[in-house]
């Protein structure tokens, strides 16, 4: 459903994607939200005043100006994921996005420390793969 555009605010017309798998588990709904801030955060809210989130992917990259207290009191996701790159310039996630999260006891995944991140829905489960932690051996076939 379209939310409909909020002026002058180009980031406010990312393409929001909720992604749901029917009876997986631990992660069922995925909420990622582009680039998108509080803005399209509050027209959400607005719209879905039920939407379940066990996974949200920050907007505009854990910027300051995404991932309202209000949002994310009102989503409850079970993990964050903050796609940026490391030692970005913009400093994202932002320290009071991170805040945020920490208050109220949603873990953060930041991909500039995890690397890439995947999630693979296989028999019921939804598995986290995280690309730095993996083990790389070296195989002679």
């Amino acid at each position: 459903a379209e939310l409909g555009a909020v002026k002058d605010q180009k980031n406010e017309y990312s393409c929001v994607l909720y992604v749901q798998f029917l009876h997986a588990q631990p992660y069922q709904n995925f909420l990622i939200m582009g680039d998108a801030g509080w803005q399209t955060e509050f027209k959400l809210l607005q719209q879905y005043p039920n939407l379940k989130v066990d996974v949200l992917v920050l907007g505009h990259h854990g910027s300051k100006h995404s991932s309202a207290y209000d949002f994310l009191t009102q989503l409850k996701p079970k993990l964050a994921i903050a796609s940026s790159g490391f030692n970005n310039r913009y400093g994202h996630p932002s320290r009071e996005v991170q805040q945020r999260l920490k208050a109220l006891n949603i873990p953060l995944l930041n991909t500039a420390q995890t690397g890439t991140i995947h999630f693979i829905f296989e028999h019921g489960t939804v598995q986290l793969i995280q690309q730095r932690q993996q083990r790389k051996w070296l195989r002679r076939d």
